[in-house]
């Protein structure tokens, strides 16, 4: 339960009494109706009840005509008595989340009210009394089922603050340009359709929120609202954009996402002051390179439009702090980004980029880079140096920093990673090309790799490889010399048998071709082939030793550093057979 407390005012004048406001405040009480305290309370002038259960007030309320300050939002109130026009000194007027379909039209006699919340009620209509009030500076309706304002609002010349979001108003009366010191206006989440000629004449607007409505078009003369700061049109069916909107020269903070347009204004050097700029989702096909001179700019959002090329003069703006370009047809990021210092987040996923440029290793402030879905082969070296949070490469990347390997490019070495290439199609594409071709000679790790299979399988070394679609395979080109080599124990093993089984003293040295010079151990998996043969076989392999003595000398390391196994006829000749 609440209390009465005193509060001493302001220093006395010469001649005047002390003067002492009296508070009385019990919020969140589970109250359901008003508290007999509040009439024992002498000079009563603010009183807070909300978050109660109190449906109606007593007559006996509306005689204490110190009041200056009422809340009653979030209660259960569904009516509210016409002596309400009794509380003359009444300055804020809090009735916000109730269930009031209906105001009476005494509201006319508060003429020191200057603060009215009437929010998340189901009101549908205003009293015209309502615009008597001439003190009002600001109007709180959010909410209240609104499908239209009085003709006569516009005699509330002294309003400054006018929300209306979330209402069903289709128009707005001829008398709304007379709201000449309105500052802040909201009129998001409507259906209006058009703004009158007379929208213009609010040359005092600071703020002003259009978003989620049925607008097509624009007043032409919106460039008389010098003195708007923050714009918000998004999410509505705007086609086109007047000229004038690129000449606010106090514009700060510009949203015209999800809307049809297709072109921006073409002049921008006015708005110098702009930094923040938002038009996602459009069909902007073209940055003009005019928006390149708003030198305050920090943040810049062009997400799913149909942008082909950044201007290169993106580098004037050293402010920067955010850019996001994703879905677009972006195929060559412009070395002046570098020149970006300031960025923080650079995000250009699903574009058609192929290379990212070398002076990104110039945004020291990075701390995240999104090229997701794009035809990225590989990243330069300079990213390395980037002290970045997240590098997010793939859809499906499951941790933000994923390793990076450094690879040979030419003359010059890249980054790339398990998720570069990201396109297979592109990354052949590019590696044809030629000036970008990714070259990496053969990794050790392929030898034990090799070792484990079978020789009658064995596929000849290469030279070098060319980095395919996925880091892990290599595409294999046989060399000329190793094409044309053909093992020389495969016809011994189908000599004419032995009567008698013959055991092995030593594993033979015959094996397939390793990475290594060390010859392969046979297992029980796998038994060696015999170099112990009968006189017959012997024979037969001193004559195939004769015919093969025109091949390369197989003691000789092949090109690519691979030696060669030895002969199995050395073998049969240091180890005589047993019969």
């Amino acid at each position: 339960m609440g209390n009465c407390v005193s509060k001493s005012g302001d220093e006395k004048k010469d001649g005047e009494e002390e003067h002492e406001a009296t508070f009385f405040i019990a919020a969140h009480s589970n109250l359901h109706e008003l508290p007999y305290e509040v009439f024992d309370c002498i000079q009563l002038e603010q009183l807070e009840l909300q978050a109660n259960l109190i449906s109606e007030l007593p007559k006996k309320f509306f005689k204490i005509n110190t009041l200056t300050i009422l809340d009653l939002s979030e209660n259960d109130m569904s009516g509210l008595s016409s002596h309400i026009g009794n509380l003359s000194r009444l300055i804020d007027l809090n009735l916000s989340k109730n269930a009031l379909t209906d105001l009476p039209d005494s509201l006319k006699h508060l003429k020191s009210l200057q603060k009215l919340d009437l929010s998340s009620n189901p009101l549908c209509r205003l009293p015209d009394g309502m615009c008597k009030c001439s003190a009002l500076t600001q109007i709180i309706l959010n909410d209240v089922y609104l499908e239209e304002l009085p003709d006569n609002i516009g005699n509330l010349e002294g309003l400054e603050v006018l929300e209306l979001r979330e209402n069903s108003i289709e128009s707005l009366p001829k008398s709304f340009g007379n709201l000449i010191n309105l500052r802040r206006l909201d009129l998001g989440k409507n259906d209006m359709e058009a703004l009158p000629p007379t929208f213009a004449k609010l040359a005092n607007l600071r703020e002003l929120w259009l978003d989620s409505n049925k607008l097509s078009a624009l007043p032409e003369n919106f460039g008389d609202l010098t003195n708007l700061e923050t714009m918000d049109c998004s999410l509505n069916e705007l086609e086109m954009l007047p000229e004038s909107l690129s000449s606010l020269p106090n514009l700060t903070d510009l949203d015209l996402s999800e809307n049809q347009l297709k072109e921006l204004p073409s002049d921008w050097s006015q708005t110098t002051n702009l930094n923040l700029m938002r038009f996602d989702r459009n069909q902007v096909a073209e940055l003009p390179v005019s928006l390149c001179k708003c030198s305050n700019l920090e943040e810049l959002s062009f997400v799913t439009n149909g942008i082909e090329t950044i201007p290169t003069e993106i580098g004037n703006l050293t402010r920067l702090h955010s850019v996001c370009m994703d879905d677009n047809r972006i195929e060559v990021m412009p070395e002046e980004i570098g020149k970006c210092t300031e960025l923080t987040l650079l995000s250009i996923r699903e574009n058609k980029l192929t290379r990212l440029p070398r002076t990104i290793r110039n945004l020291k402030k990075l701390v995240v880079l999104n090229v997701v879905s794009n035809r990225l082969s590989y990243l330069p070296l300079g990213v390395r140096a980037l002290k970045y949070s997240a590098l997010w490469l793939h859809p499906n990347q499951k941790k933000p920093l994923p390793p990076l390997v450094e690879k040979s490019v030419k003359t010059r070495t890249v980054l790339t990673c398990e998720h570069l290439p990201q396109d297979t199609q592109e990354a052949a594409d590019v590696i044809s090309q030629g000036p970008d071709e990714v070259v990496e000679l053969q990794p050790e790790s392929a030898a034990p790799a090799a070792a484990a299979e079978p020789a009658a399988t064995a596929e000849p070394t290469t030279e070098a490889t060319v980095v395919s679609e996925s880091t892990a395979e290599v595409a294999a080109t046989p060399t000329a010399a190793t094409a044309e080599v053909t093992p020389d124990v495969a016809p011994d093993a189908e000599a004419k048998p032995t009567e008698e089984p013959v055991a092995a003293e030593e594993p033979s040295t015959a094996a397939e071709p390793e990475p290594t010079t060390a010859p392969a151990v046979p297992t029980e998996a796998e038994p060696a082939q015999s170099s112990v043969a009968t006189p017959a076989a012997a024979t037969t392999e001193e004559s195939s030793a004769k015919e093969s003595s025109t091949e390369p000398d197989n003691d000789r390391p092949a090109e690519n550093g691979v030696s060669e196994a030895p002969a199995t006829v050395e073998s049969s000749e240091s180890q005589p057979a047993e019969t």
